[in-house]
């Protein structure tokens, strides 16, 4: 206003007539309070910029989140892989791990290689207590998520406390990994990451294309860890299969030898069988010839009475014995 009055001093001994005057006066006035207003709304803009960004890293440290991350280009019917991986070391206990996360459109959850929970709704935030599952050592996380179409992201947080007080906050930002879709397993741990490309991050909670205040929380279900009788351990299954595997052999050689052995018995009873059928015809054979001297000593001494009778009953028997050995073999 100063530099209105100012103007309006200058210009009075020039004026010729009030009423022009009084137009000029006005018409600088205004272009001074323009020039005045253009200035202030600089600064103010800045402000505005400045306070909206505060307030969405502010909204992402109360929600325990990080930032909307993805893949370089996105295209419609996307489906994009990440991954992590973190360590609890040894002398440390979890007393509370929690995870927060959403994704848009849908995404599944993985720890260590189990899949933990799933989602499709990107204005409300999944949570899951995962404090049975995170034992002090090494741990990996997976995500898998599907864009059907437009803007996609994901946001995540993993909040461990620990027994000693101090706090590991495992966040979705640029240490996130890209997995490649045509990774076999790739939900399993142990994967070497050094080629894997690194994430793009878009932007943070409540800002970008995913603008909101605030954010309804849902409570997975409860998650328990895989409890592991003995029979169902490596070490069990391994001696089992071994104890297996020695018995089946076992049962293999006694069967080979019982074969064997059934073969050796029957060749055996074969060769007695021909055995006997050679001493058989050999004896009947010998036993007739007998028979035939009996009687051609028996036609020879006949006047003897009793010679001839003896000859008659050695006869007789040796019939006999034919007679036996015979039936014996038919039978």
């Amino acid at each position: 206003m100063a530099q209105v009055r100012h103007l309006m001093q200058r210009l009075q001994p020039f004026s010729a007539s009030r009423w022009k005057g009084e137009w000029a006066v006005l018409f600088f006035s205004c272009l001074v309070l323009a020039g005045h207003a253009a200035e202030s709304k600089l600064p103010q803009t800045e402000s505005q910029t400045t306070s909206s960004t505060n307030y969405s890293t502010q909204l992402s440290s109360s929600y325990g989140l990080g930032w909307w991350m993805w893949a370089d280009h996105t295209f419609d019917q996307q489906t994009c892989r990440f991954w992590r991986g973190f360590e609890i070391a040894r002398s440390e206990s979890v007393t509370y791990a929690r995870i927060r996360m959403t994704a848009d459109n849908s995404y599944r959850l993985f720890l260590d290689g189990r899949e933990i929970g799933k989602g499709g709704e990107w204005r409300s935030l999944n949570e899951y207590n995962v404090t049975p599952l995170l034992a002090p050592g090494r741990h990996e996380l997976a995500i898998e998520v599907f864009s059907d179409y437009g803007p996609a992201g994901v946001i995540f947080g993993l909040r461990i406390e620990l027994s000693n007080g101090r706090v590991i906050d495992i966040l979705s930002d640029e240490k996130w990994k890209l997995i490649p879709l045509d990774q076999k397993d790739w939900e399993a741990t142990g994967h070497d990451t050094t080629s894997w490309p690194s994430v793009t991050v878009v932007a943070p909670f409540g800002e970008a294309q995913w603008k909101q205040t605030s954010a309804r929380i849902l409570q997975g279900p409860a998650l328990h860890p895989i409890i592991l009788r003995f029979w169902q351990t490596a070490w069990f299954q391994i001696t089992l299969l071994s104890i297996c595997s020695i018995a089946i052999l076992i049962s293999v050689y006694l069967m080979s030898q019982l074969s064997s052995q059934t073969k050796a018995q029957t060749f055996l009873r074969r060769e007695r069988a021909r055995i006997a059928r050679d001493i058989h015809d050999d004896v009947g054979a010998r036993l007739s010839h007998l028979v035939l001297l009996g009687e051609r000593a028996q036609r020879n001494h006949s006047s003897d009475e009793q010679t001839c009778a003896q000859f008659d009953q050695i006869c007789e028997r040796t019939r006999e014995v034919l007679a036996a050995i015979g039936s014996g073999v038919v039978c």
